[in-house]
C-alpha cells in the first residue's frame, strides 16, 4: 500500500516536539521575532509600492511631454489651430511645472571702488 502522508522517523519527531517546546516556552520571543519580521515585511511591501507609484508617475508625464510635443508638431505643420493646441496644453497642466531657477544679479550703489560711502 503506498503512503502519500509525511515520514519523519523517530528522530524527526522529536525534534519536532523540542521545537514546540522550545516555543511554548519562549513564546514572548517567538511572538516579538515574529511581529519584527511582519514590520519588516509590511515596510518593504509599502516601499516598493511607492516606487512602483512613483515610476508610473514618471512614466505618465513622459507620455504628456511626449503627446505635447506631438500637437506643437501638428500645429506647426498647420494641421490644428492654435486653439485646439491651447486646449490640449492646457489639459496637460495638471502635471507640477518644471523647476526654474531665476538669478539676480546683486544691487549696485552707482559707486565706483574709489567713491567713500557716506557714515551715518
Amino acid at each position: 500500500m503506498k503512503s502519500n502522508g509525511i515520514h519523519l522517523g523517530c528522530g524527526g519527531l522529536i525534534v519536532l516536539a523540542v521545537i514546540v517546546t522550545w516555543a511554548i516556552q519562549l513564546w514572548p520571543i517567538v511572538l516579538f521575532a515574529a511581529a519584527v519580521i511582519g514590520l519588516i515585511f509590511y515596510l518593504n511591501l509599502r516601499k516598493k509600492k511607492a516606487q512602483a507609484a512613483k515610476e508610473a508617475e514618471d512614466i505618465s508625464e513622459y507620455e504628456a511631454i511626449t503627446k505635447l510635443h506631438q500637437y506643437k508638431s501638428l500645429l506647426d505643420q498647420g494641421a490644428i489651430t492654435q486653439a485646439e493646441y491651447d486646449a490640449k496644453k492646457k489639459s496637460f497642466s495638471t502635471y507640477p511645472p518644471m523647476v526654474t531657477i531665476t538669478i539676480k544679479a546683486p544691487m549696485t550703489t552707482g559707486r565706483t571702488s574709489k567713491q567713500k560711502a557716506p557714515v551715518i
